[in-house]
């Protein structure tokens, strides 16, 4: 575990090597002095995507929550399957943990005992068509977009990594956990540079503080 610690010791203080130290301190009265950039405050209106596998099933992005007690935050009530049935859940919790209508919403479209796992290899987003998506958000006077690819769905939606991360969360493998957790990190701070420094390339309204 030790050699794990330290290589994410080392990611994390390449980062701030390579993204310099910001001018902020860890106080609210110094976070109070941010101002947001004036592209920011001239868009007026944003949009904010949240798109995983709950769009299968196409009933609520809570979904699996809605139907499974045993998938509330920290596996409180227990772990996968995550299925429309009460196990070995009281029935007073899971009456009052679940929405009766997502319920049968499920029973009566996939079947009571039908994992929420199992729609993960049905997300294909087939139909998905980025420049409707772009030419409707353009008519709606959006100025901001946001795609939740920090989302813990969108993370295990990766080929093989999210899986990994999955079966070792399962298996309790801590040293595999974390080495994929360093490995997800290095990559989305990656994506960040690059996603800012293309930013900055196509909309000169957008600078880099000093």
């Amino acid at each position: 575990m030790s050699a794990s610690r330290n290589a994410l010791a080392v990611i994390l203080l390449g980062s701030t090597v390579v993204f310099g130290q910001a001018p902020y301190q860890p106080t609210t009265e110094s976070l109070r002095t941010h101002k947001a950039p004036q592209w920011y405050e001239d868009a007026k209106f944003g949009i904010f995507i949240h798109w995983g596998p709950y769009a299968v099933p196409a009933y609520h992005e809570w979904y699996v929550e809605f139907i499974s007690p045993k998938s509330n935050y920290g596996f409180l009530f227990g772990g996968p399957p995550f299925t429309a049935t009460r196990g070995d859940l009281p029935q007073e919790l899971f009456l009052a943990k679940t929405r009766a209508d997502a319920v049968e919403y499920h029973k009566r479209n996939w079947g009571a005992d039908f994992p929420y796992d199992n729609f993960l290899p049905m997300f294909k987003a087939e139909k998905f068509d980025p420049d409707a998506w772009a030419k409707l958000f353009r008519e709606a006077g959006a100025g901001t977009l946001v795609g939740g690819a920090v989302l813990t769905e969108t993370v295990f939606a990766w080929p093989g990594i999210g899986r990994l991360m999955y079966e070792a969360l399962l298996q309790r493998d801590y040293n595999l956990l974390l080495g994929v957790f360093v490995v997800c990190s290095a990559m989305v701070l990656a994506f960040n540079l690059i996603t800012d420094l293309v930013y900055r390339s196509v909309d000169p309204r957008i600078e880099f503080a000093s």
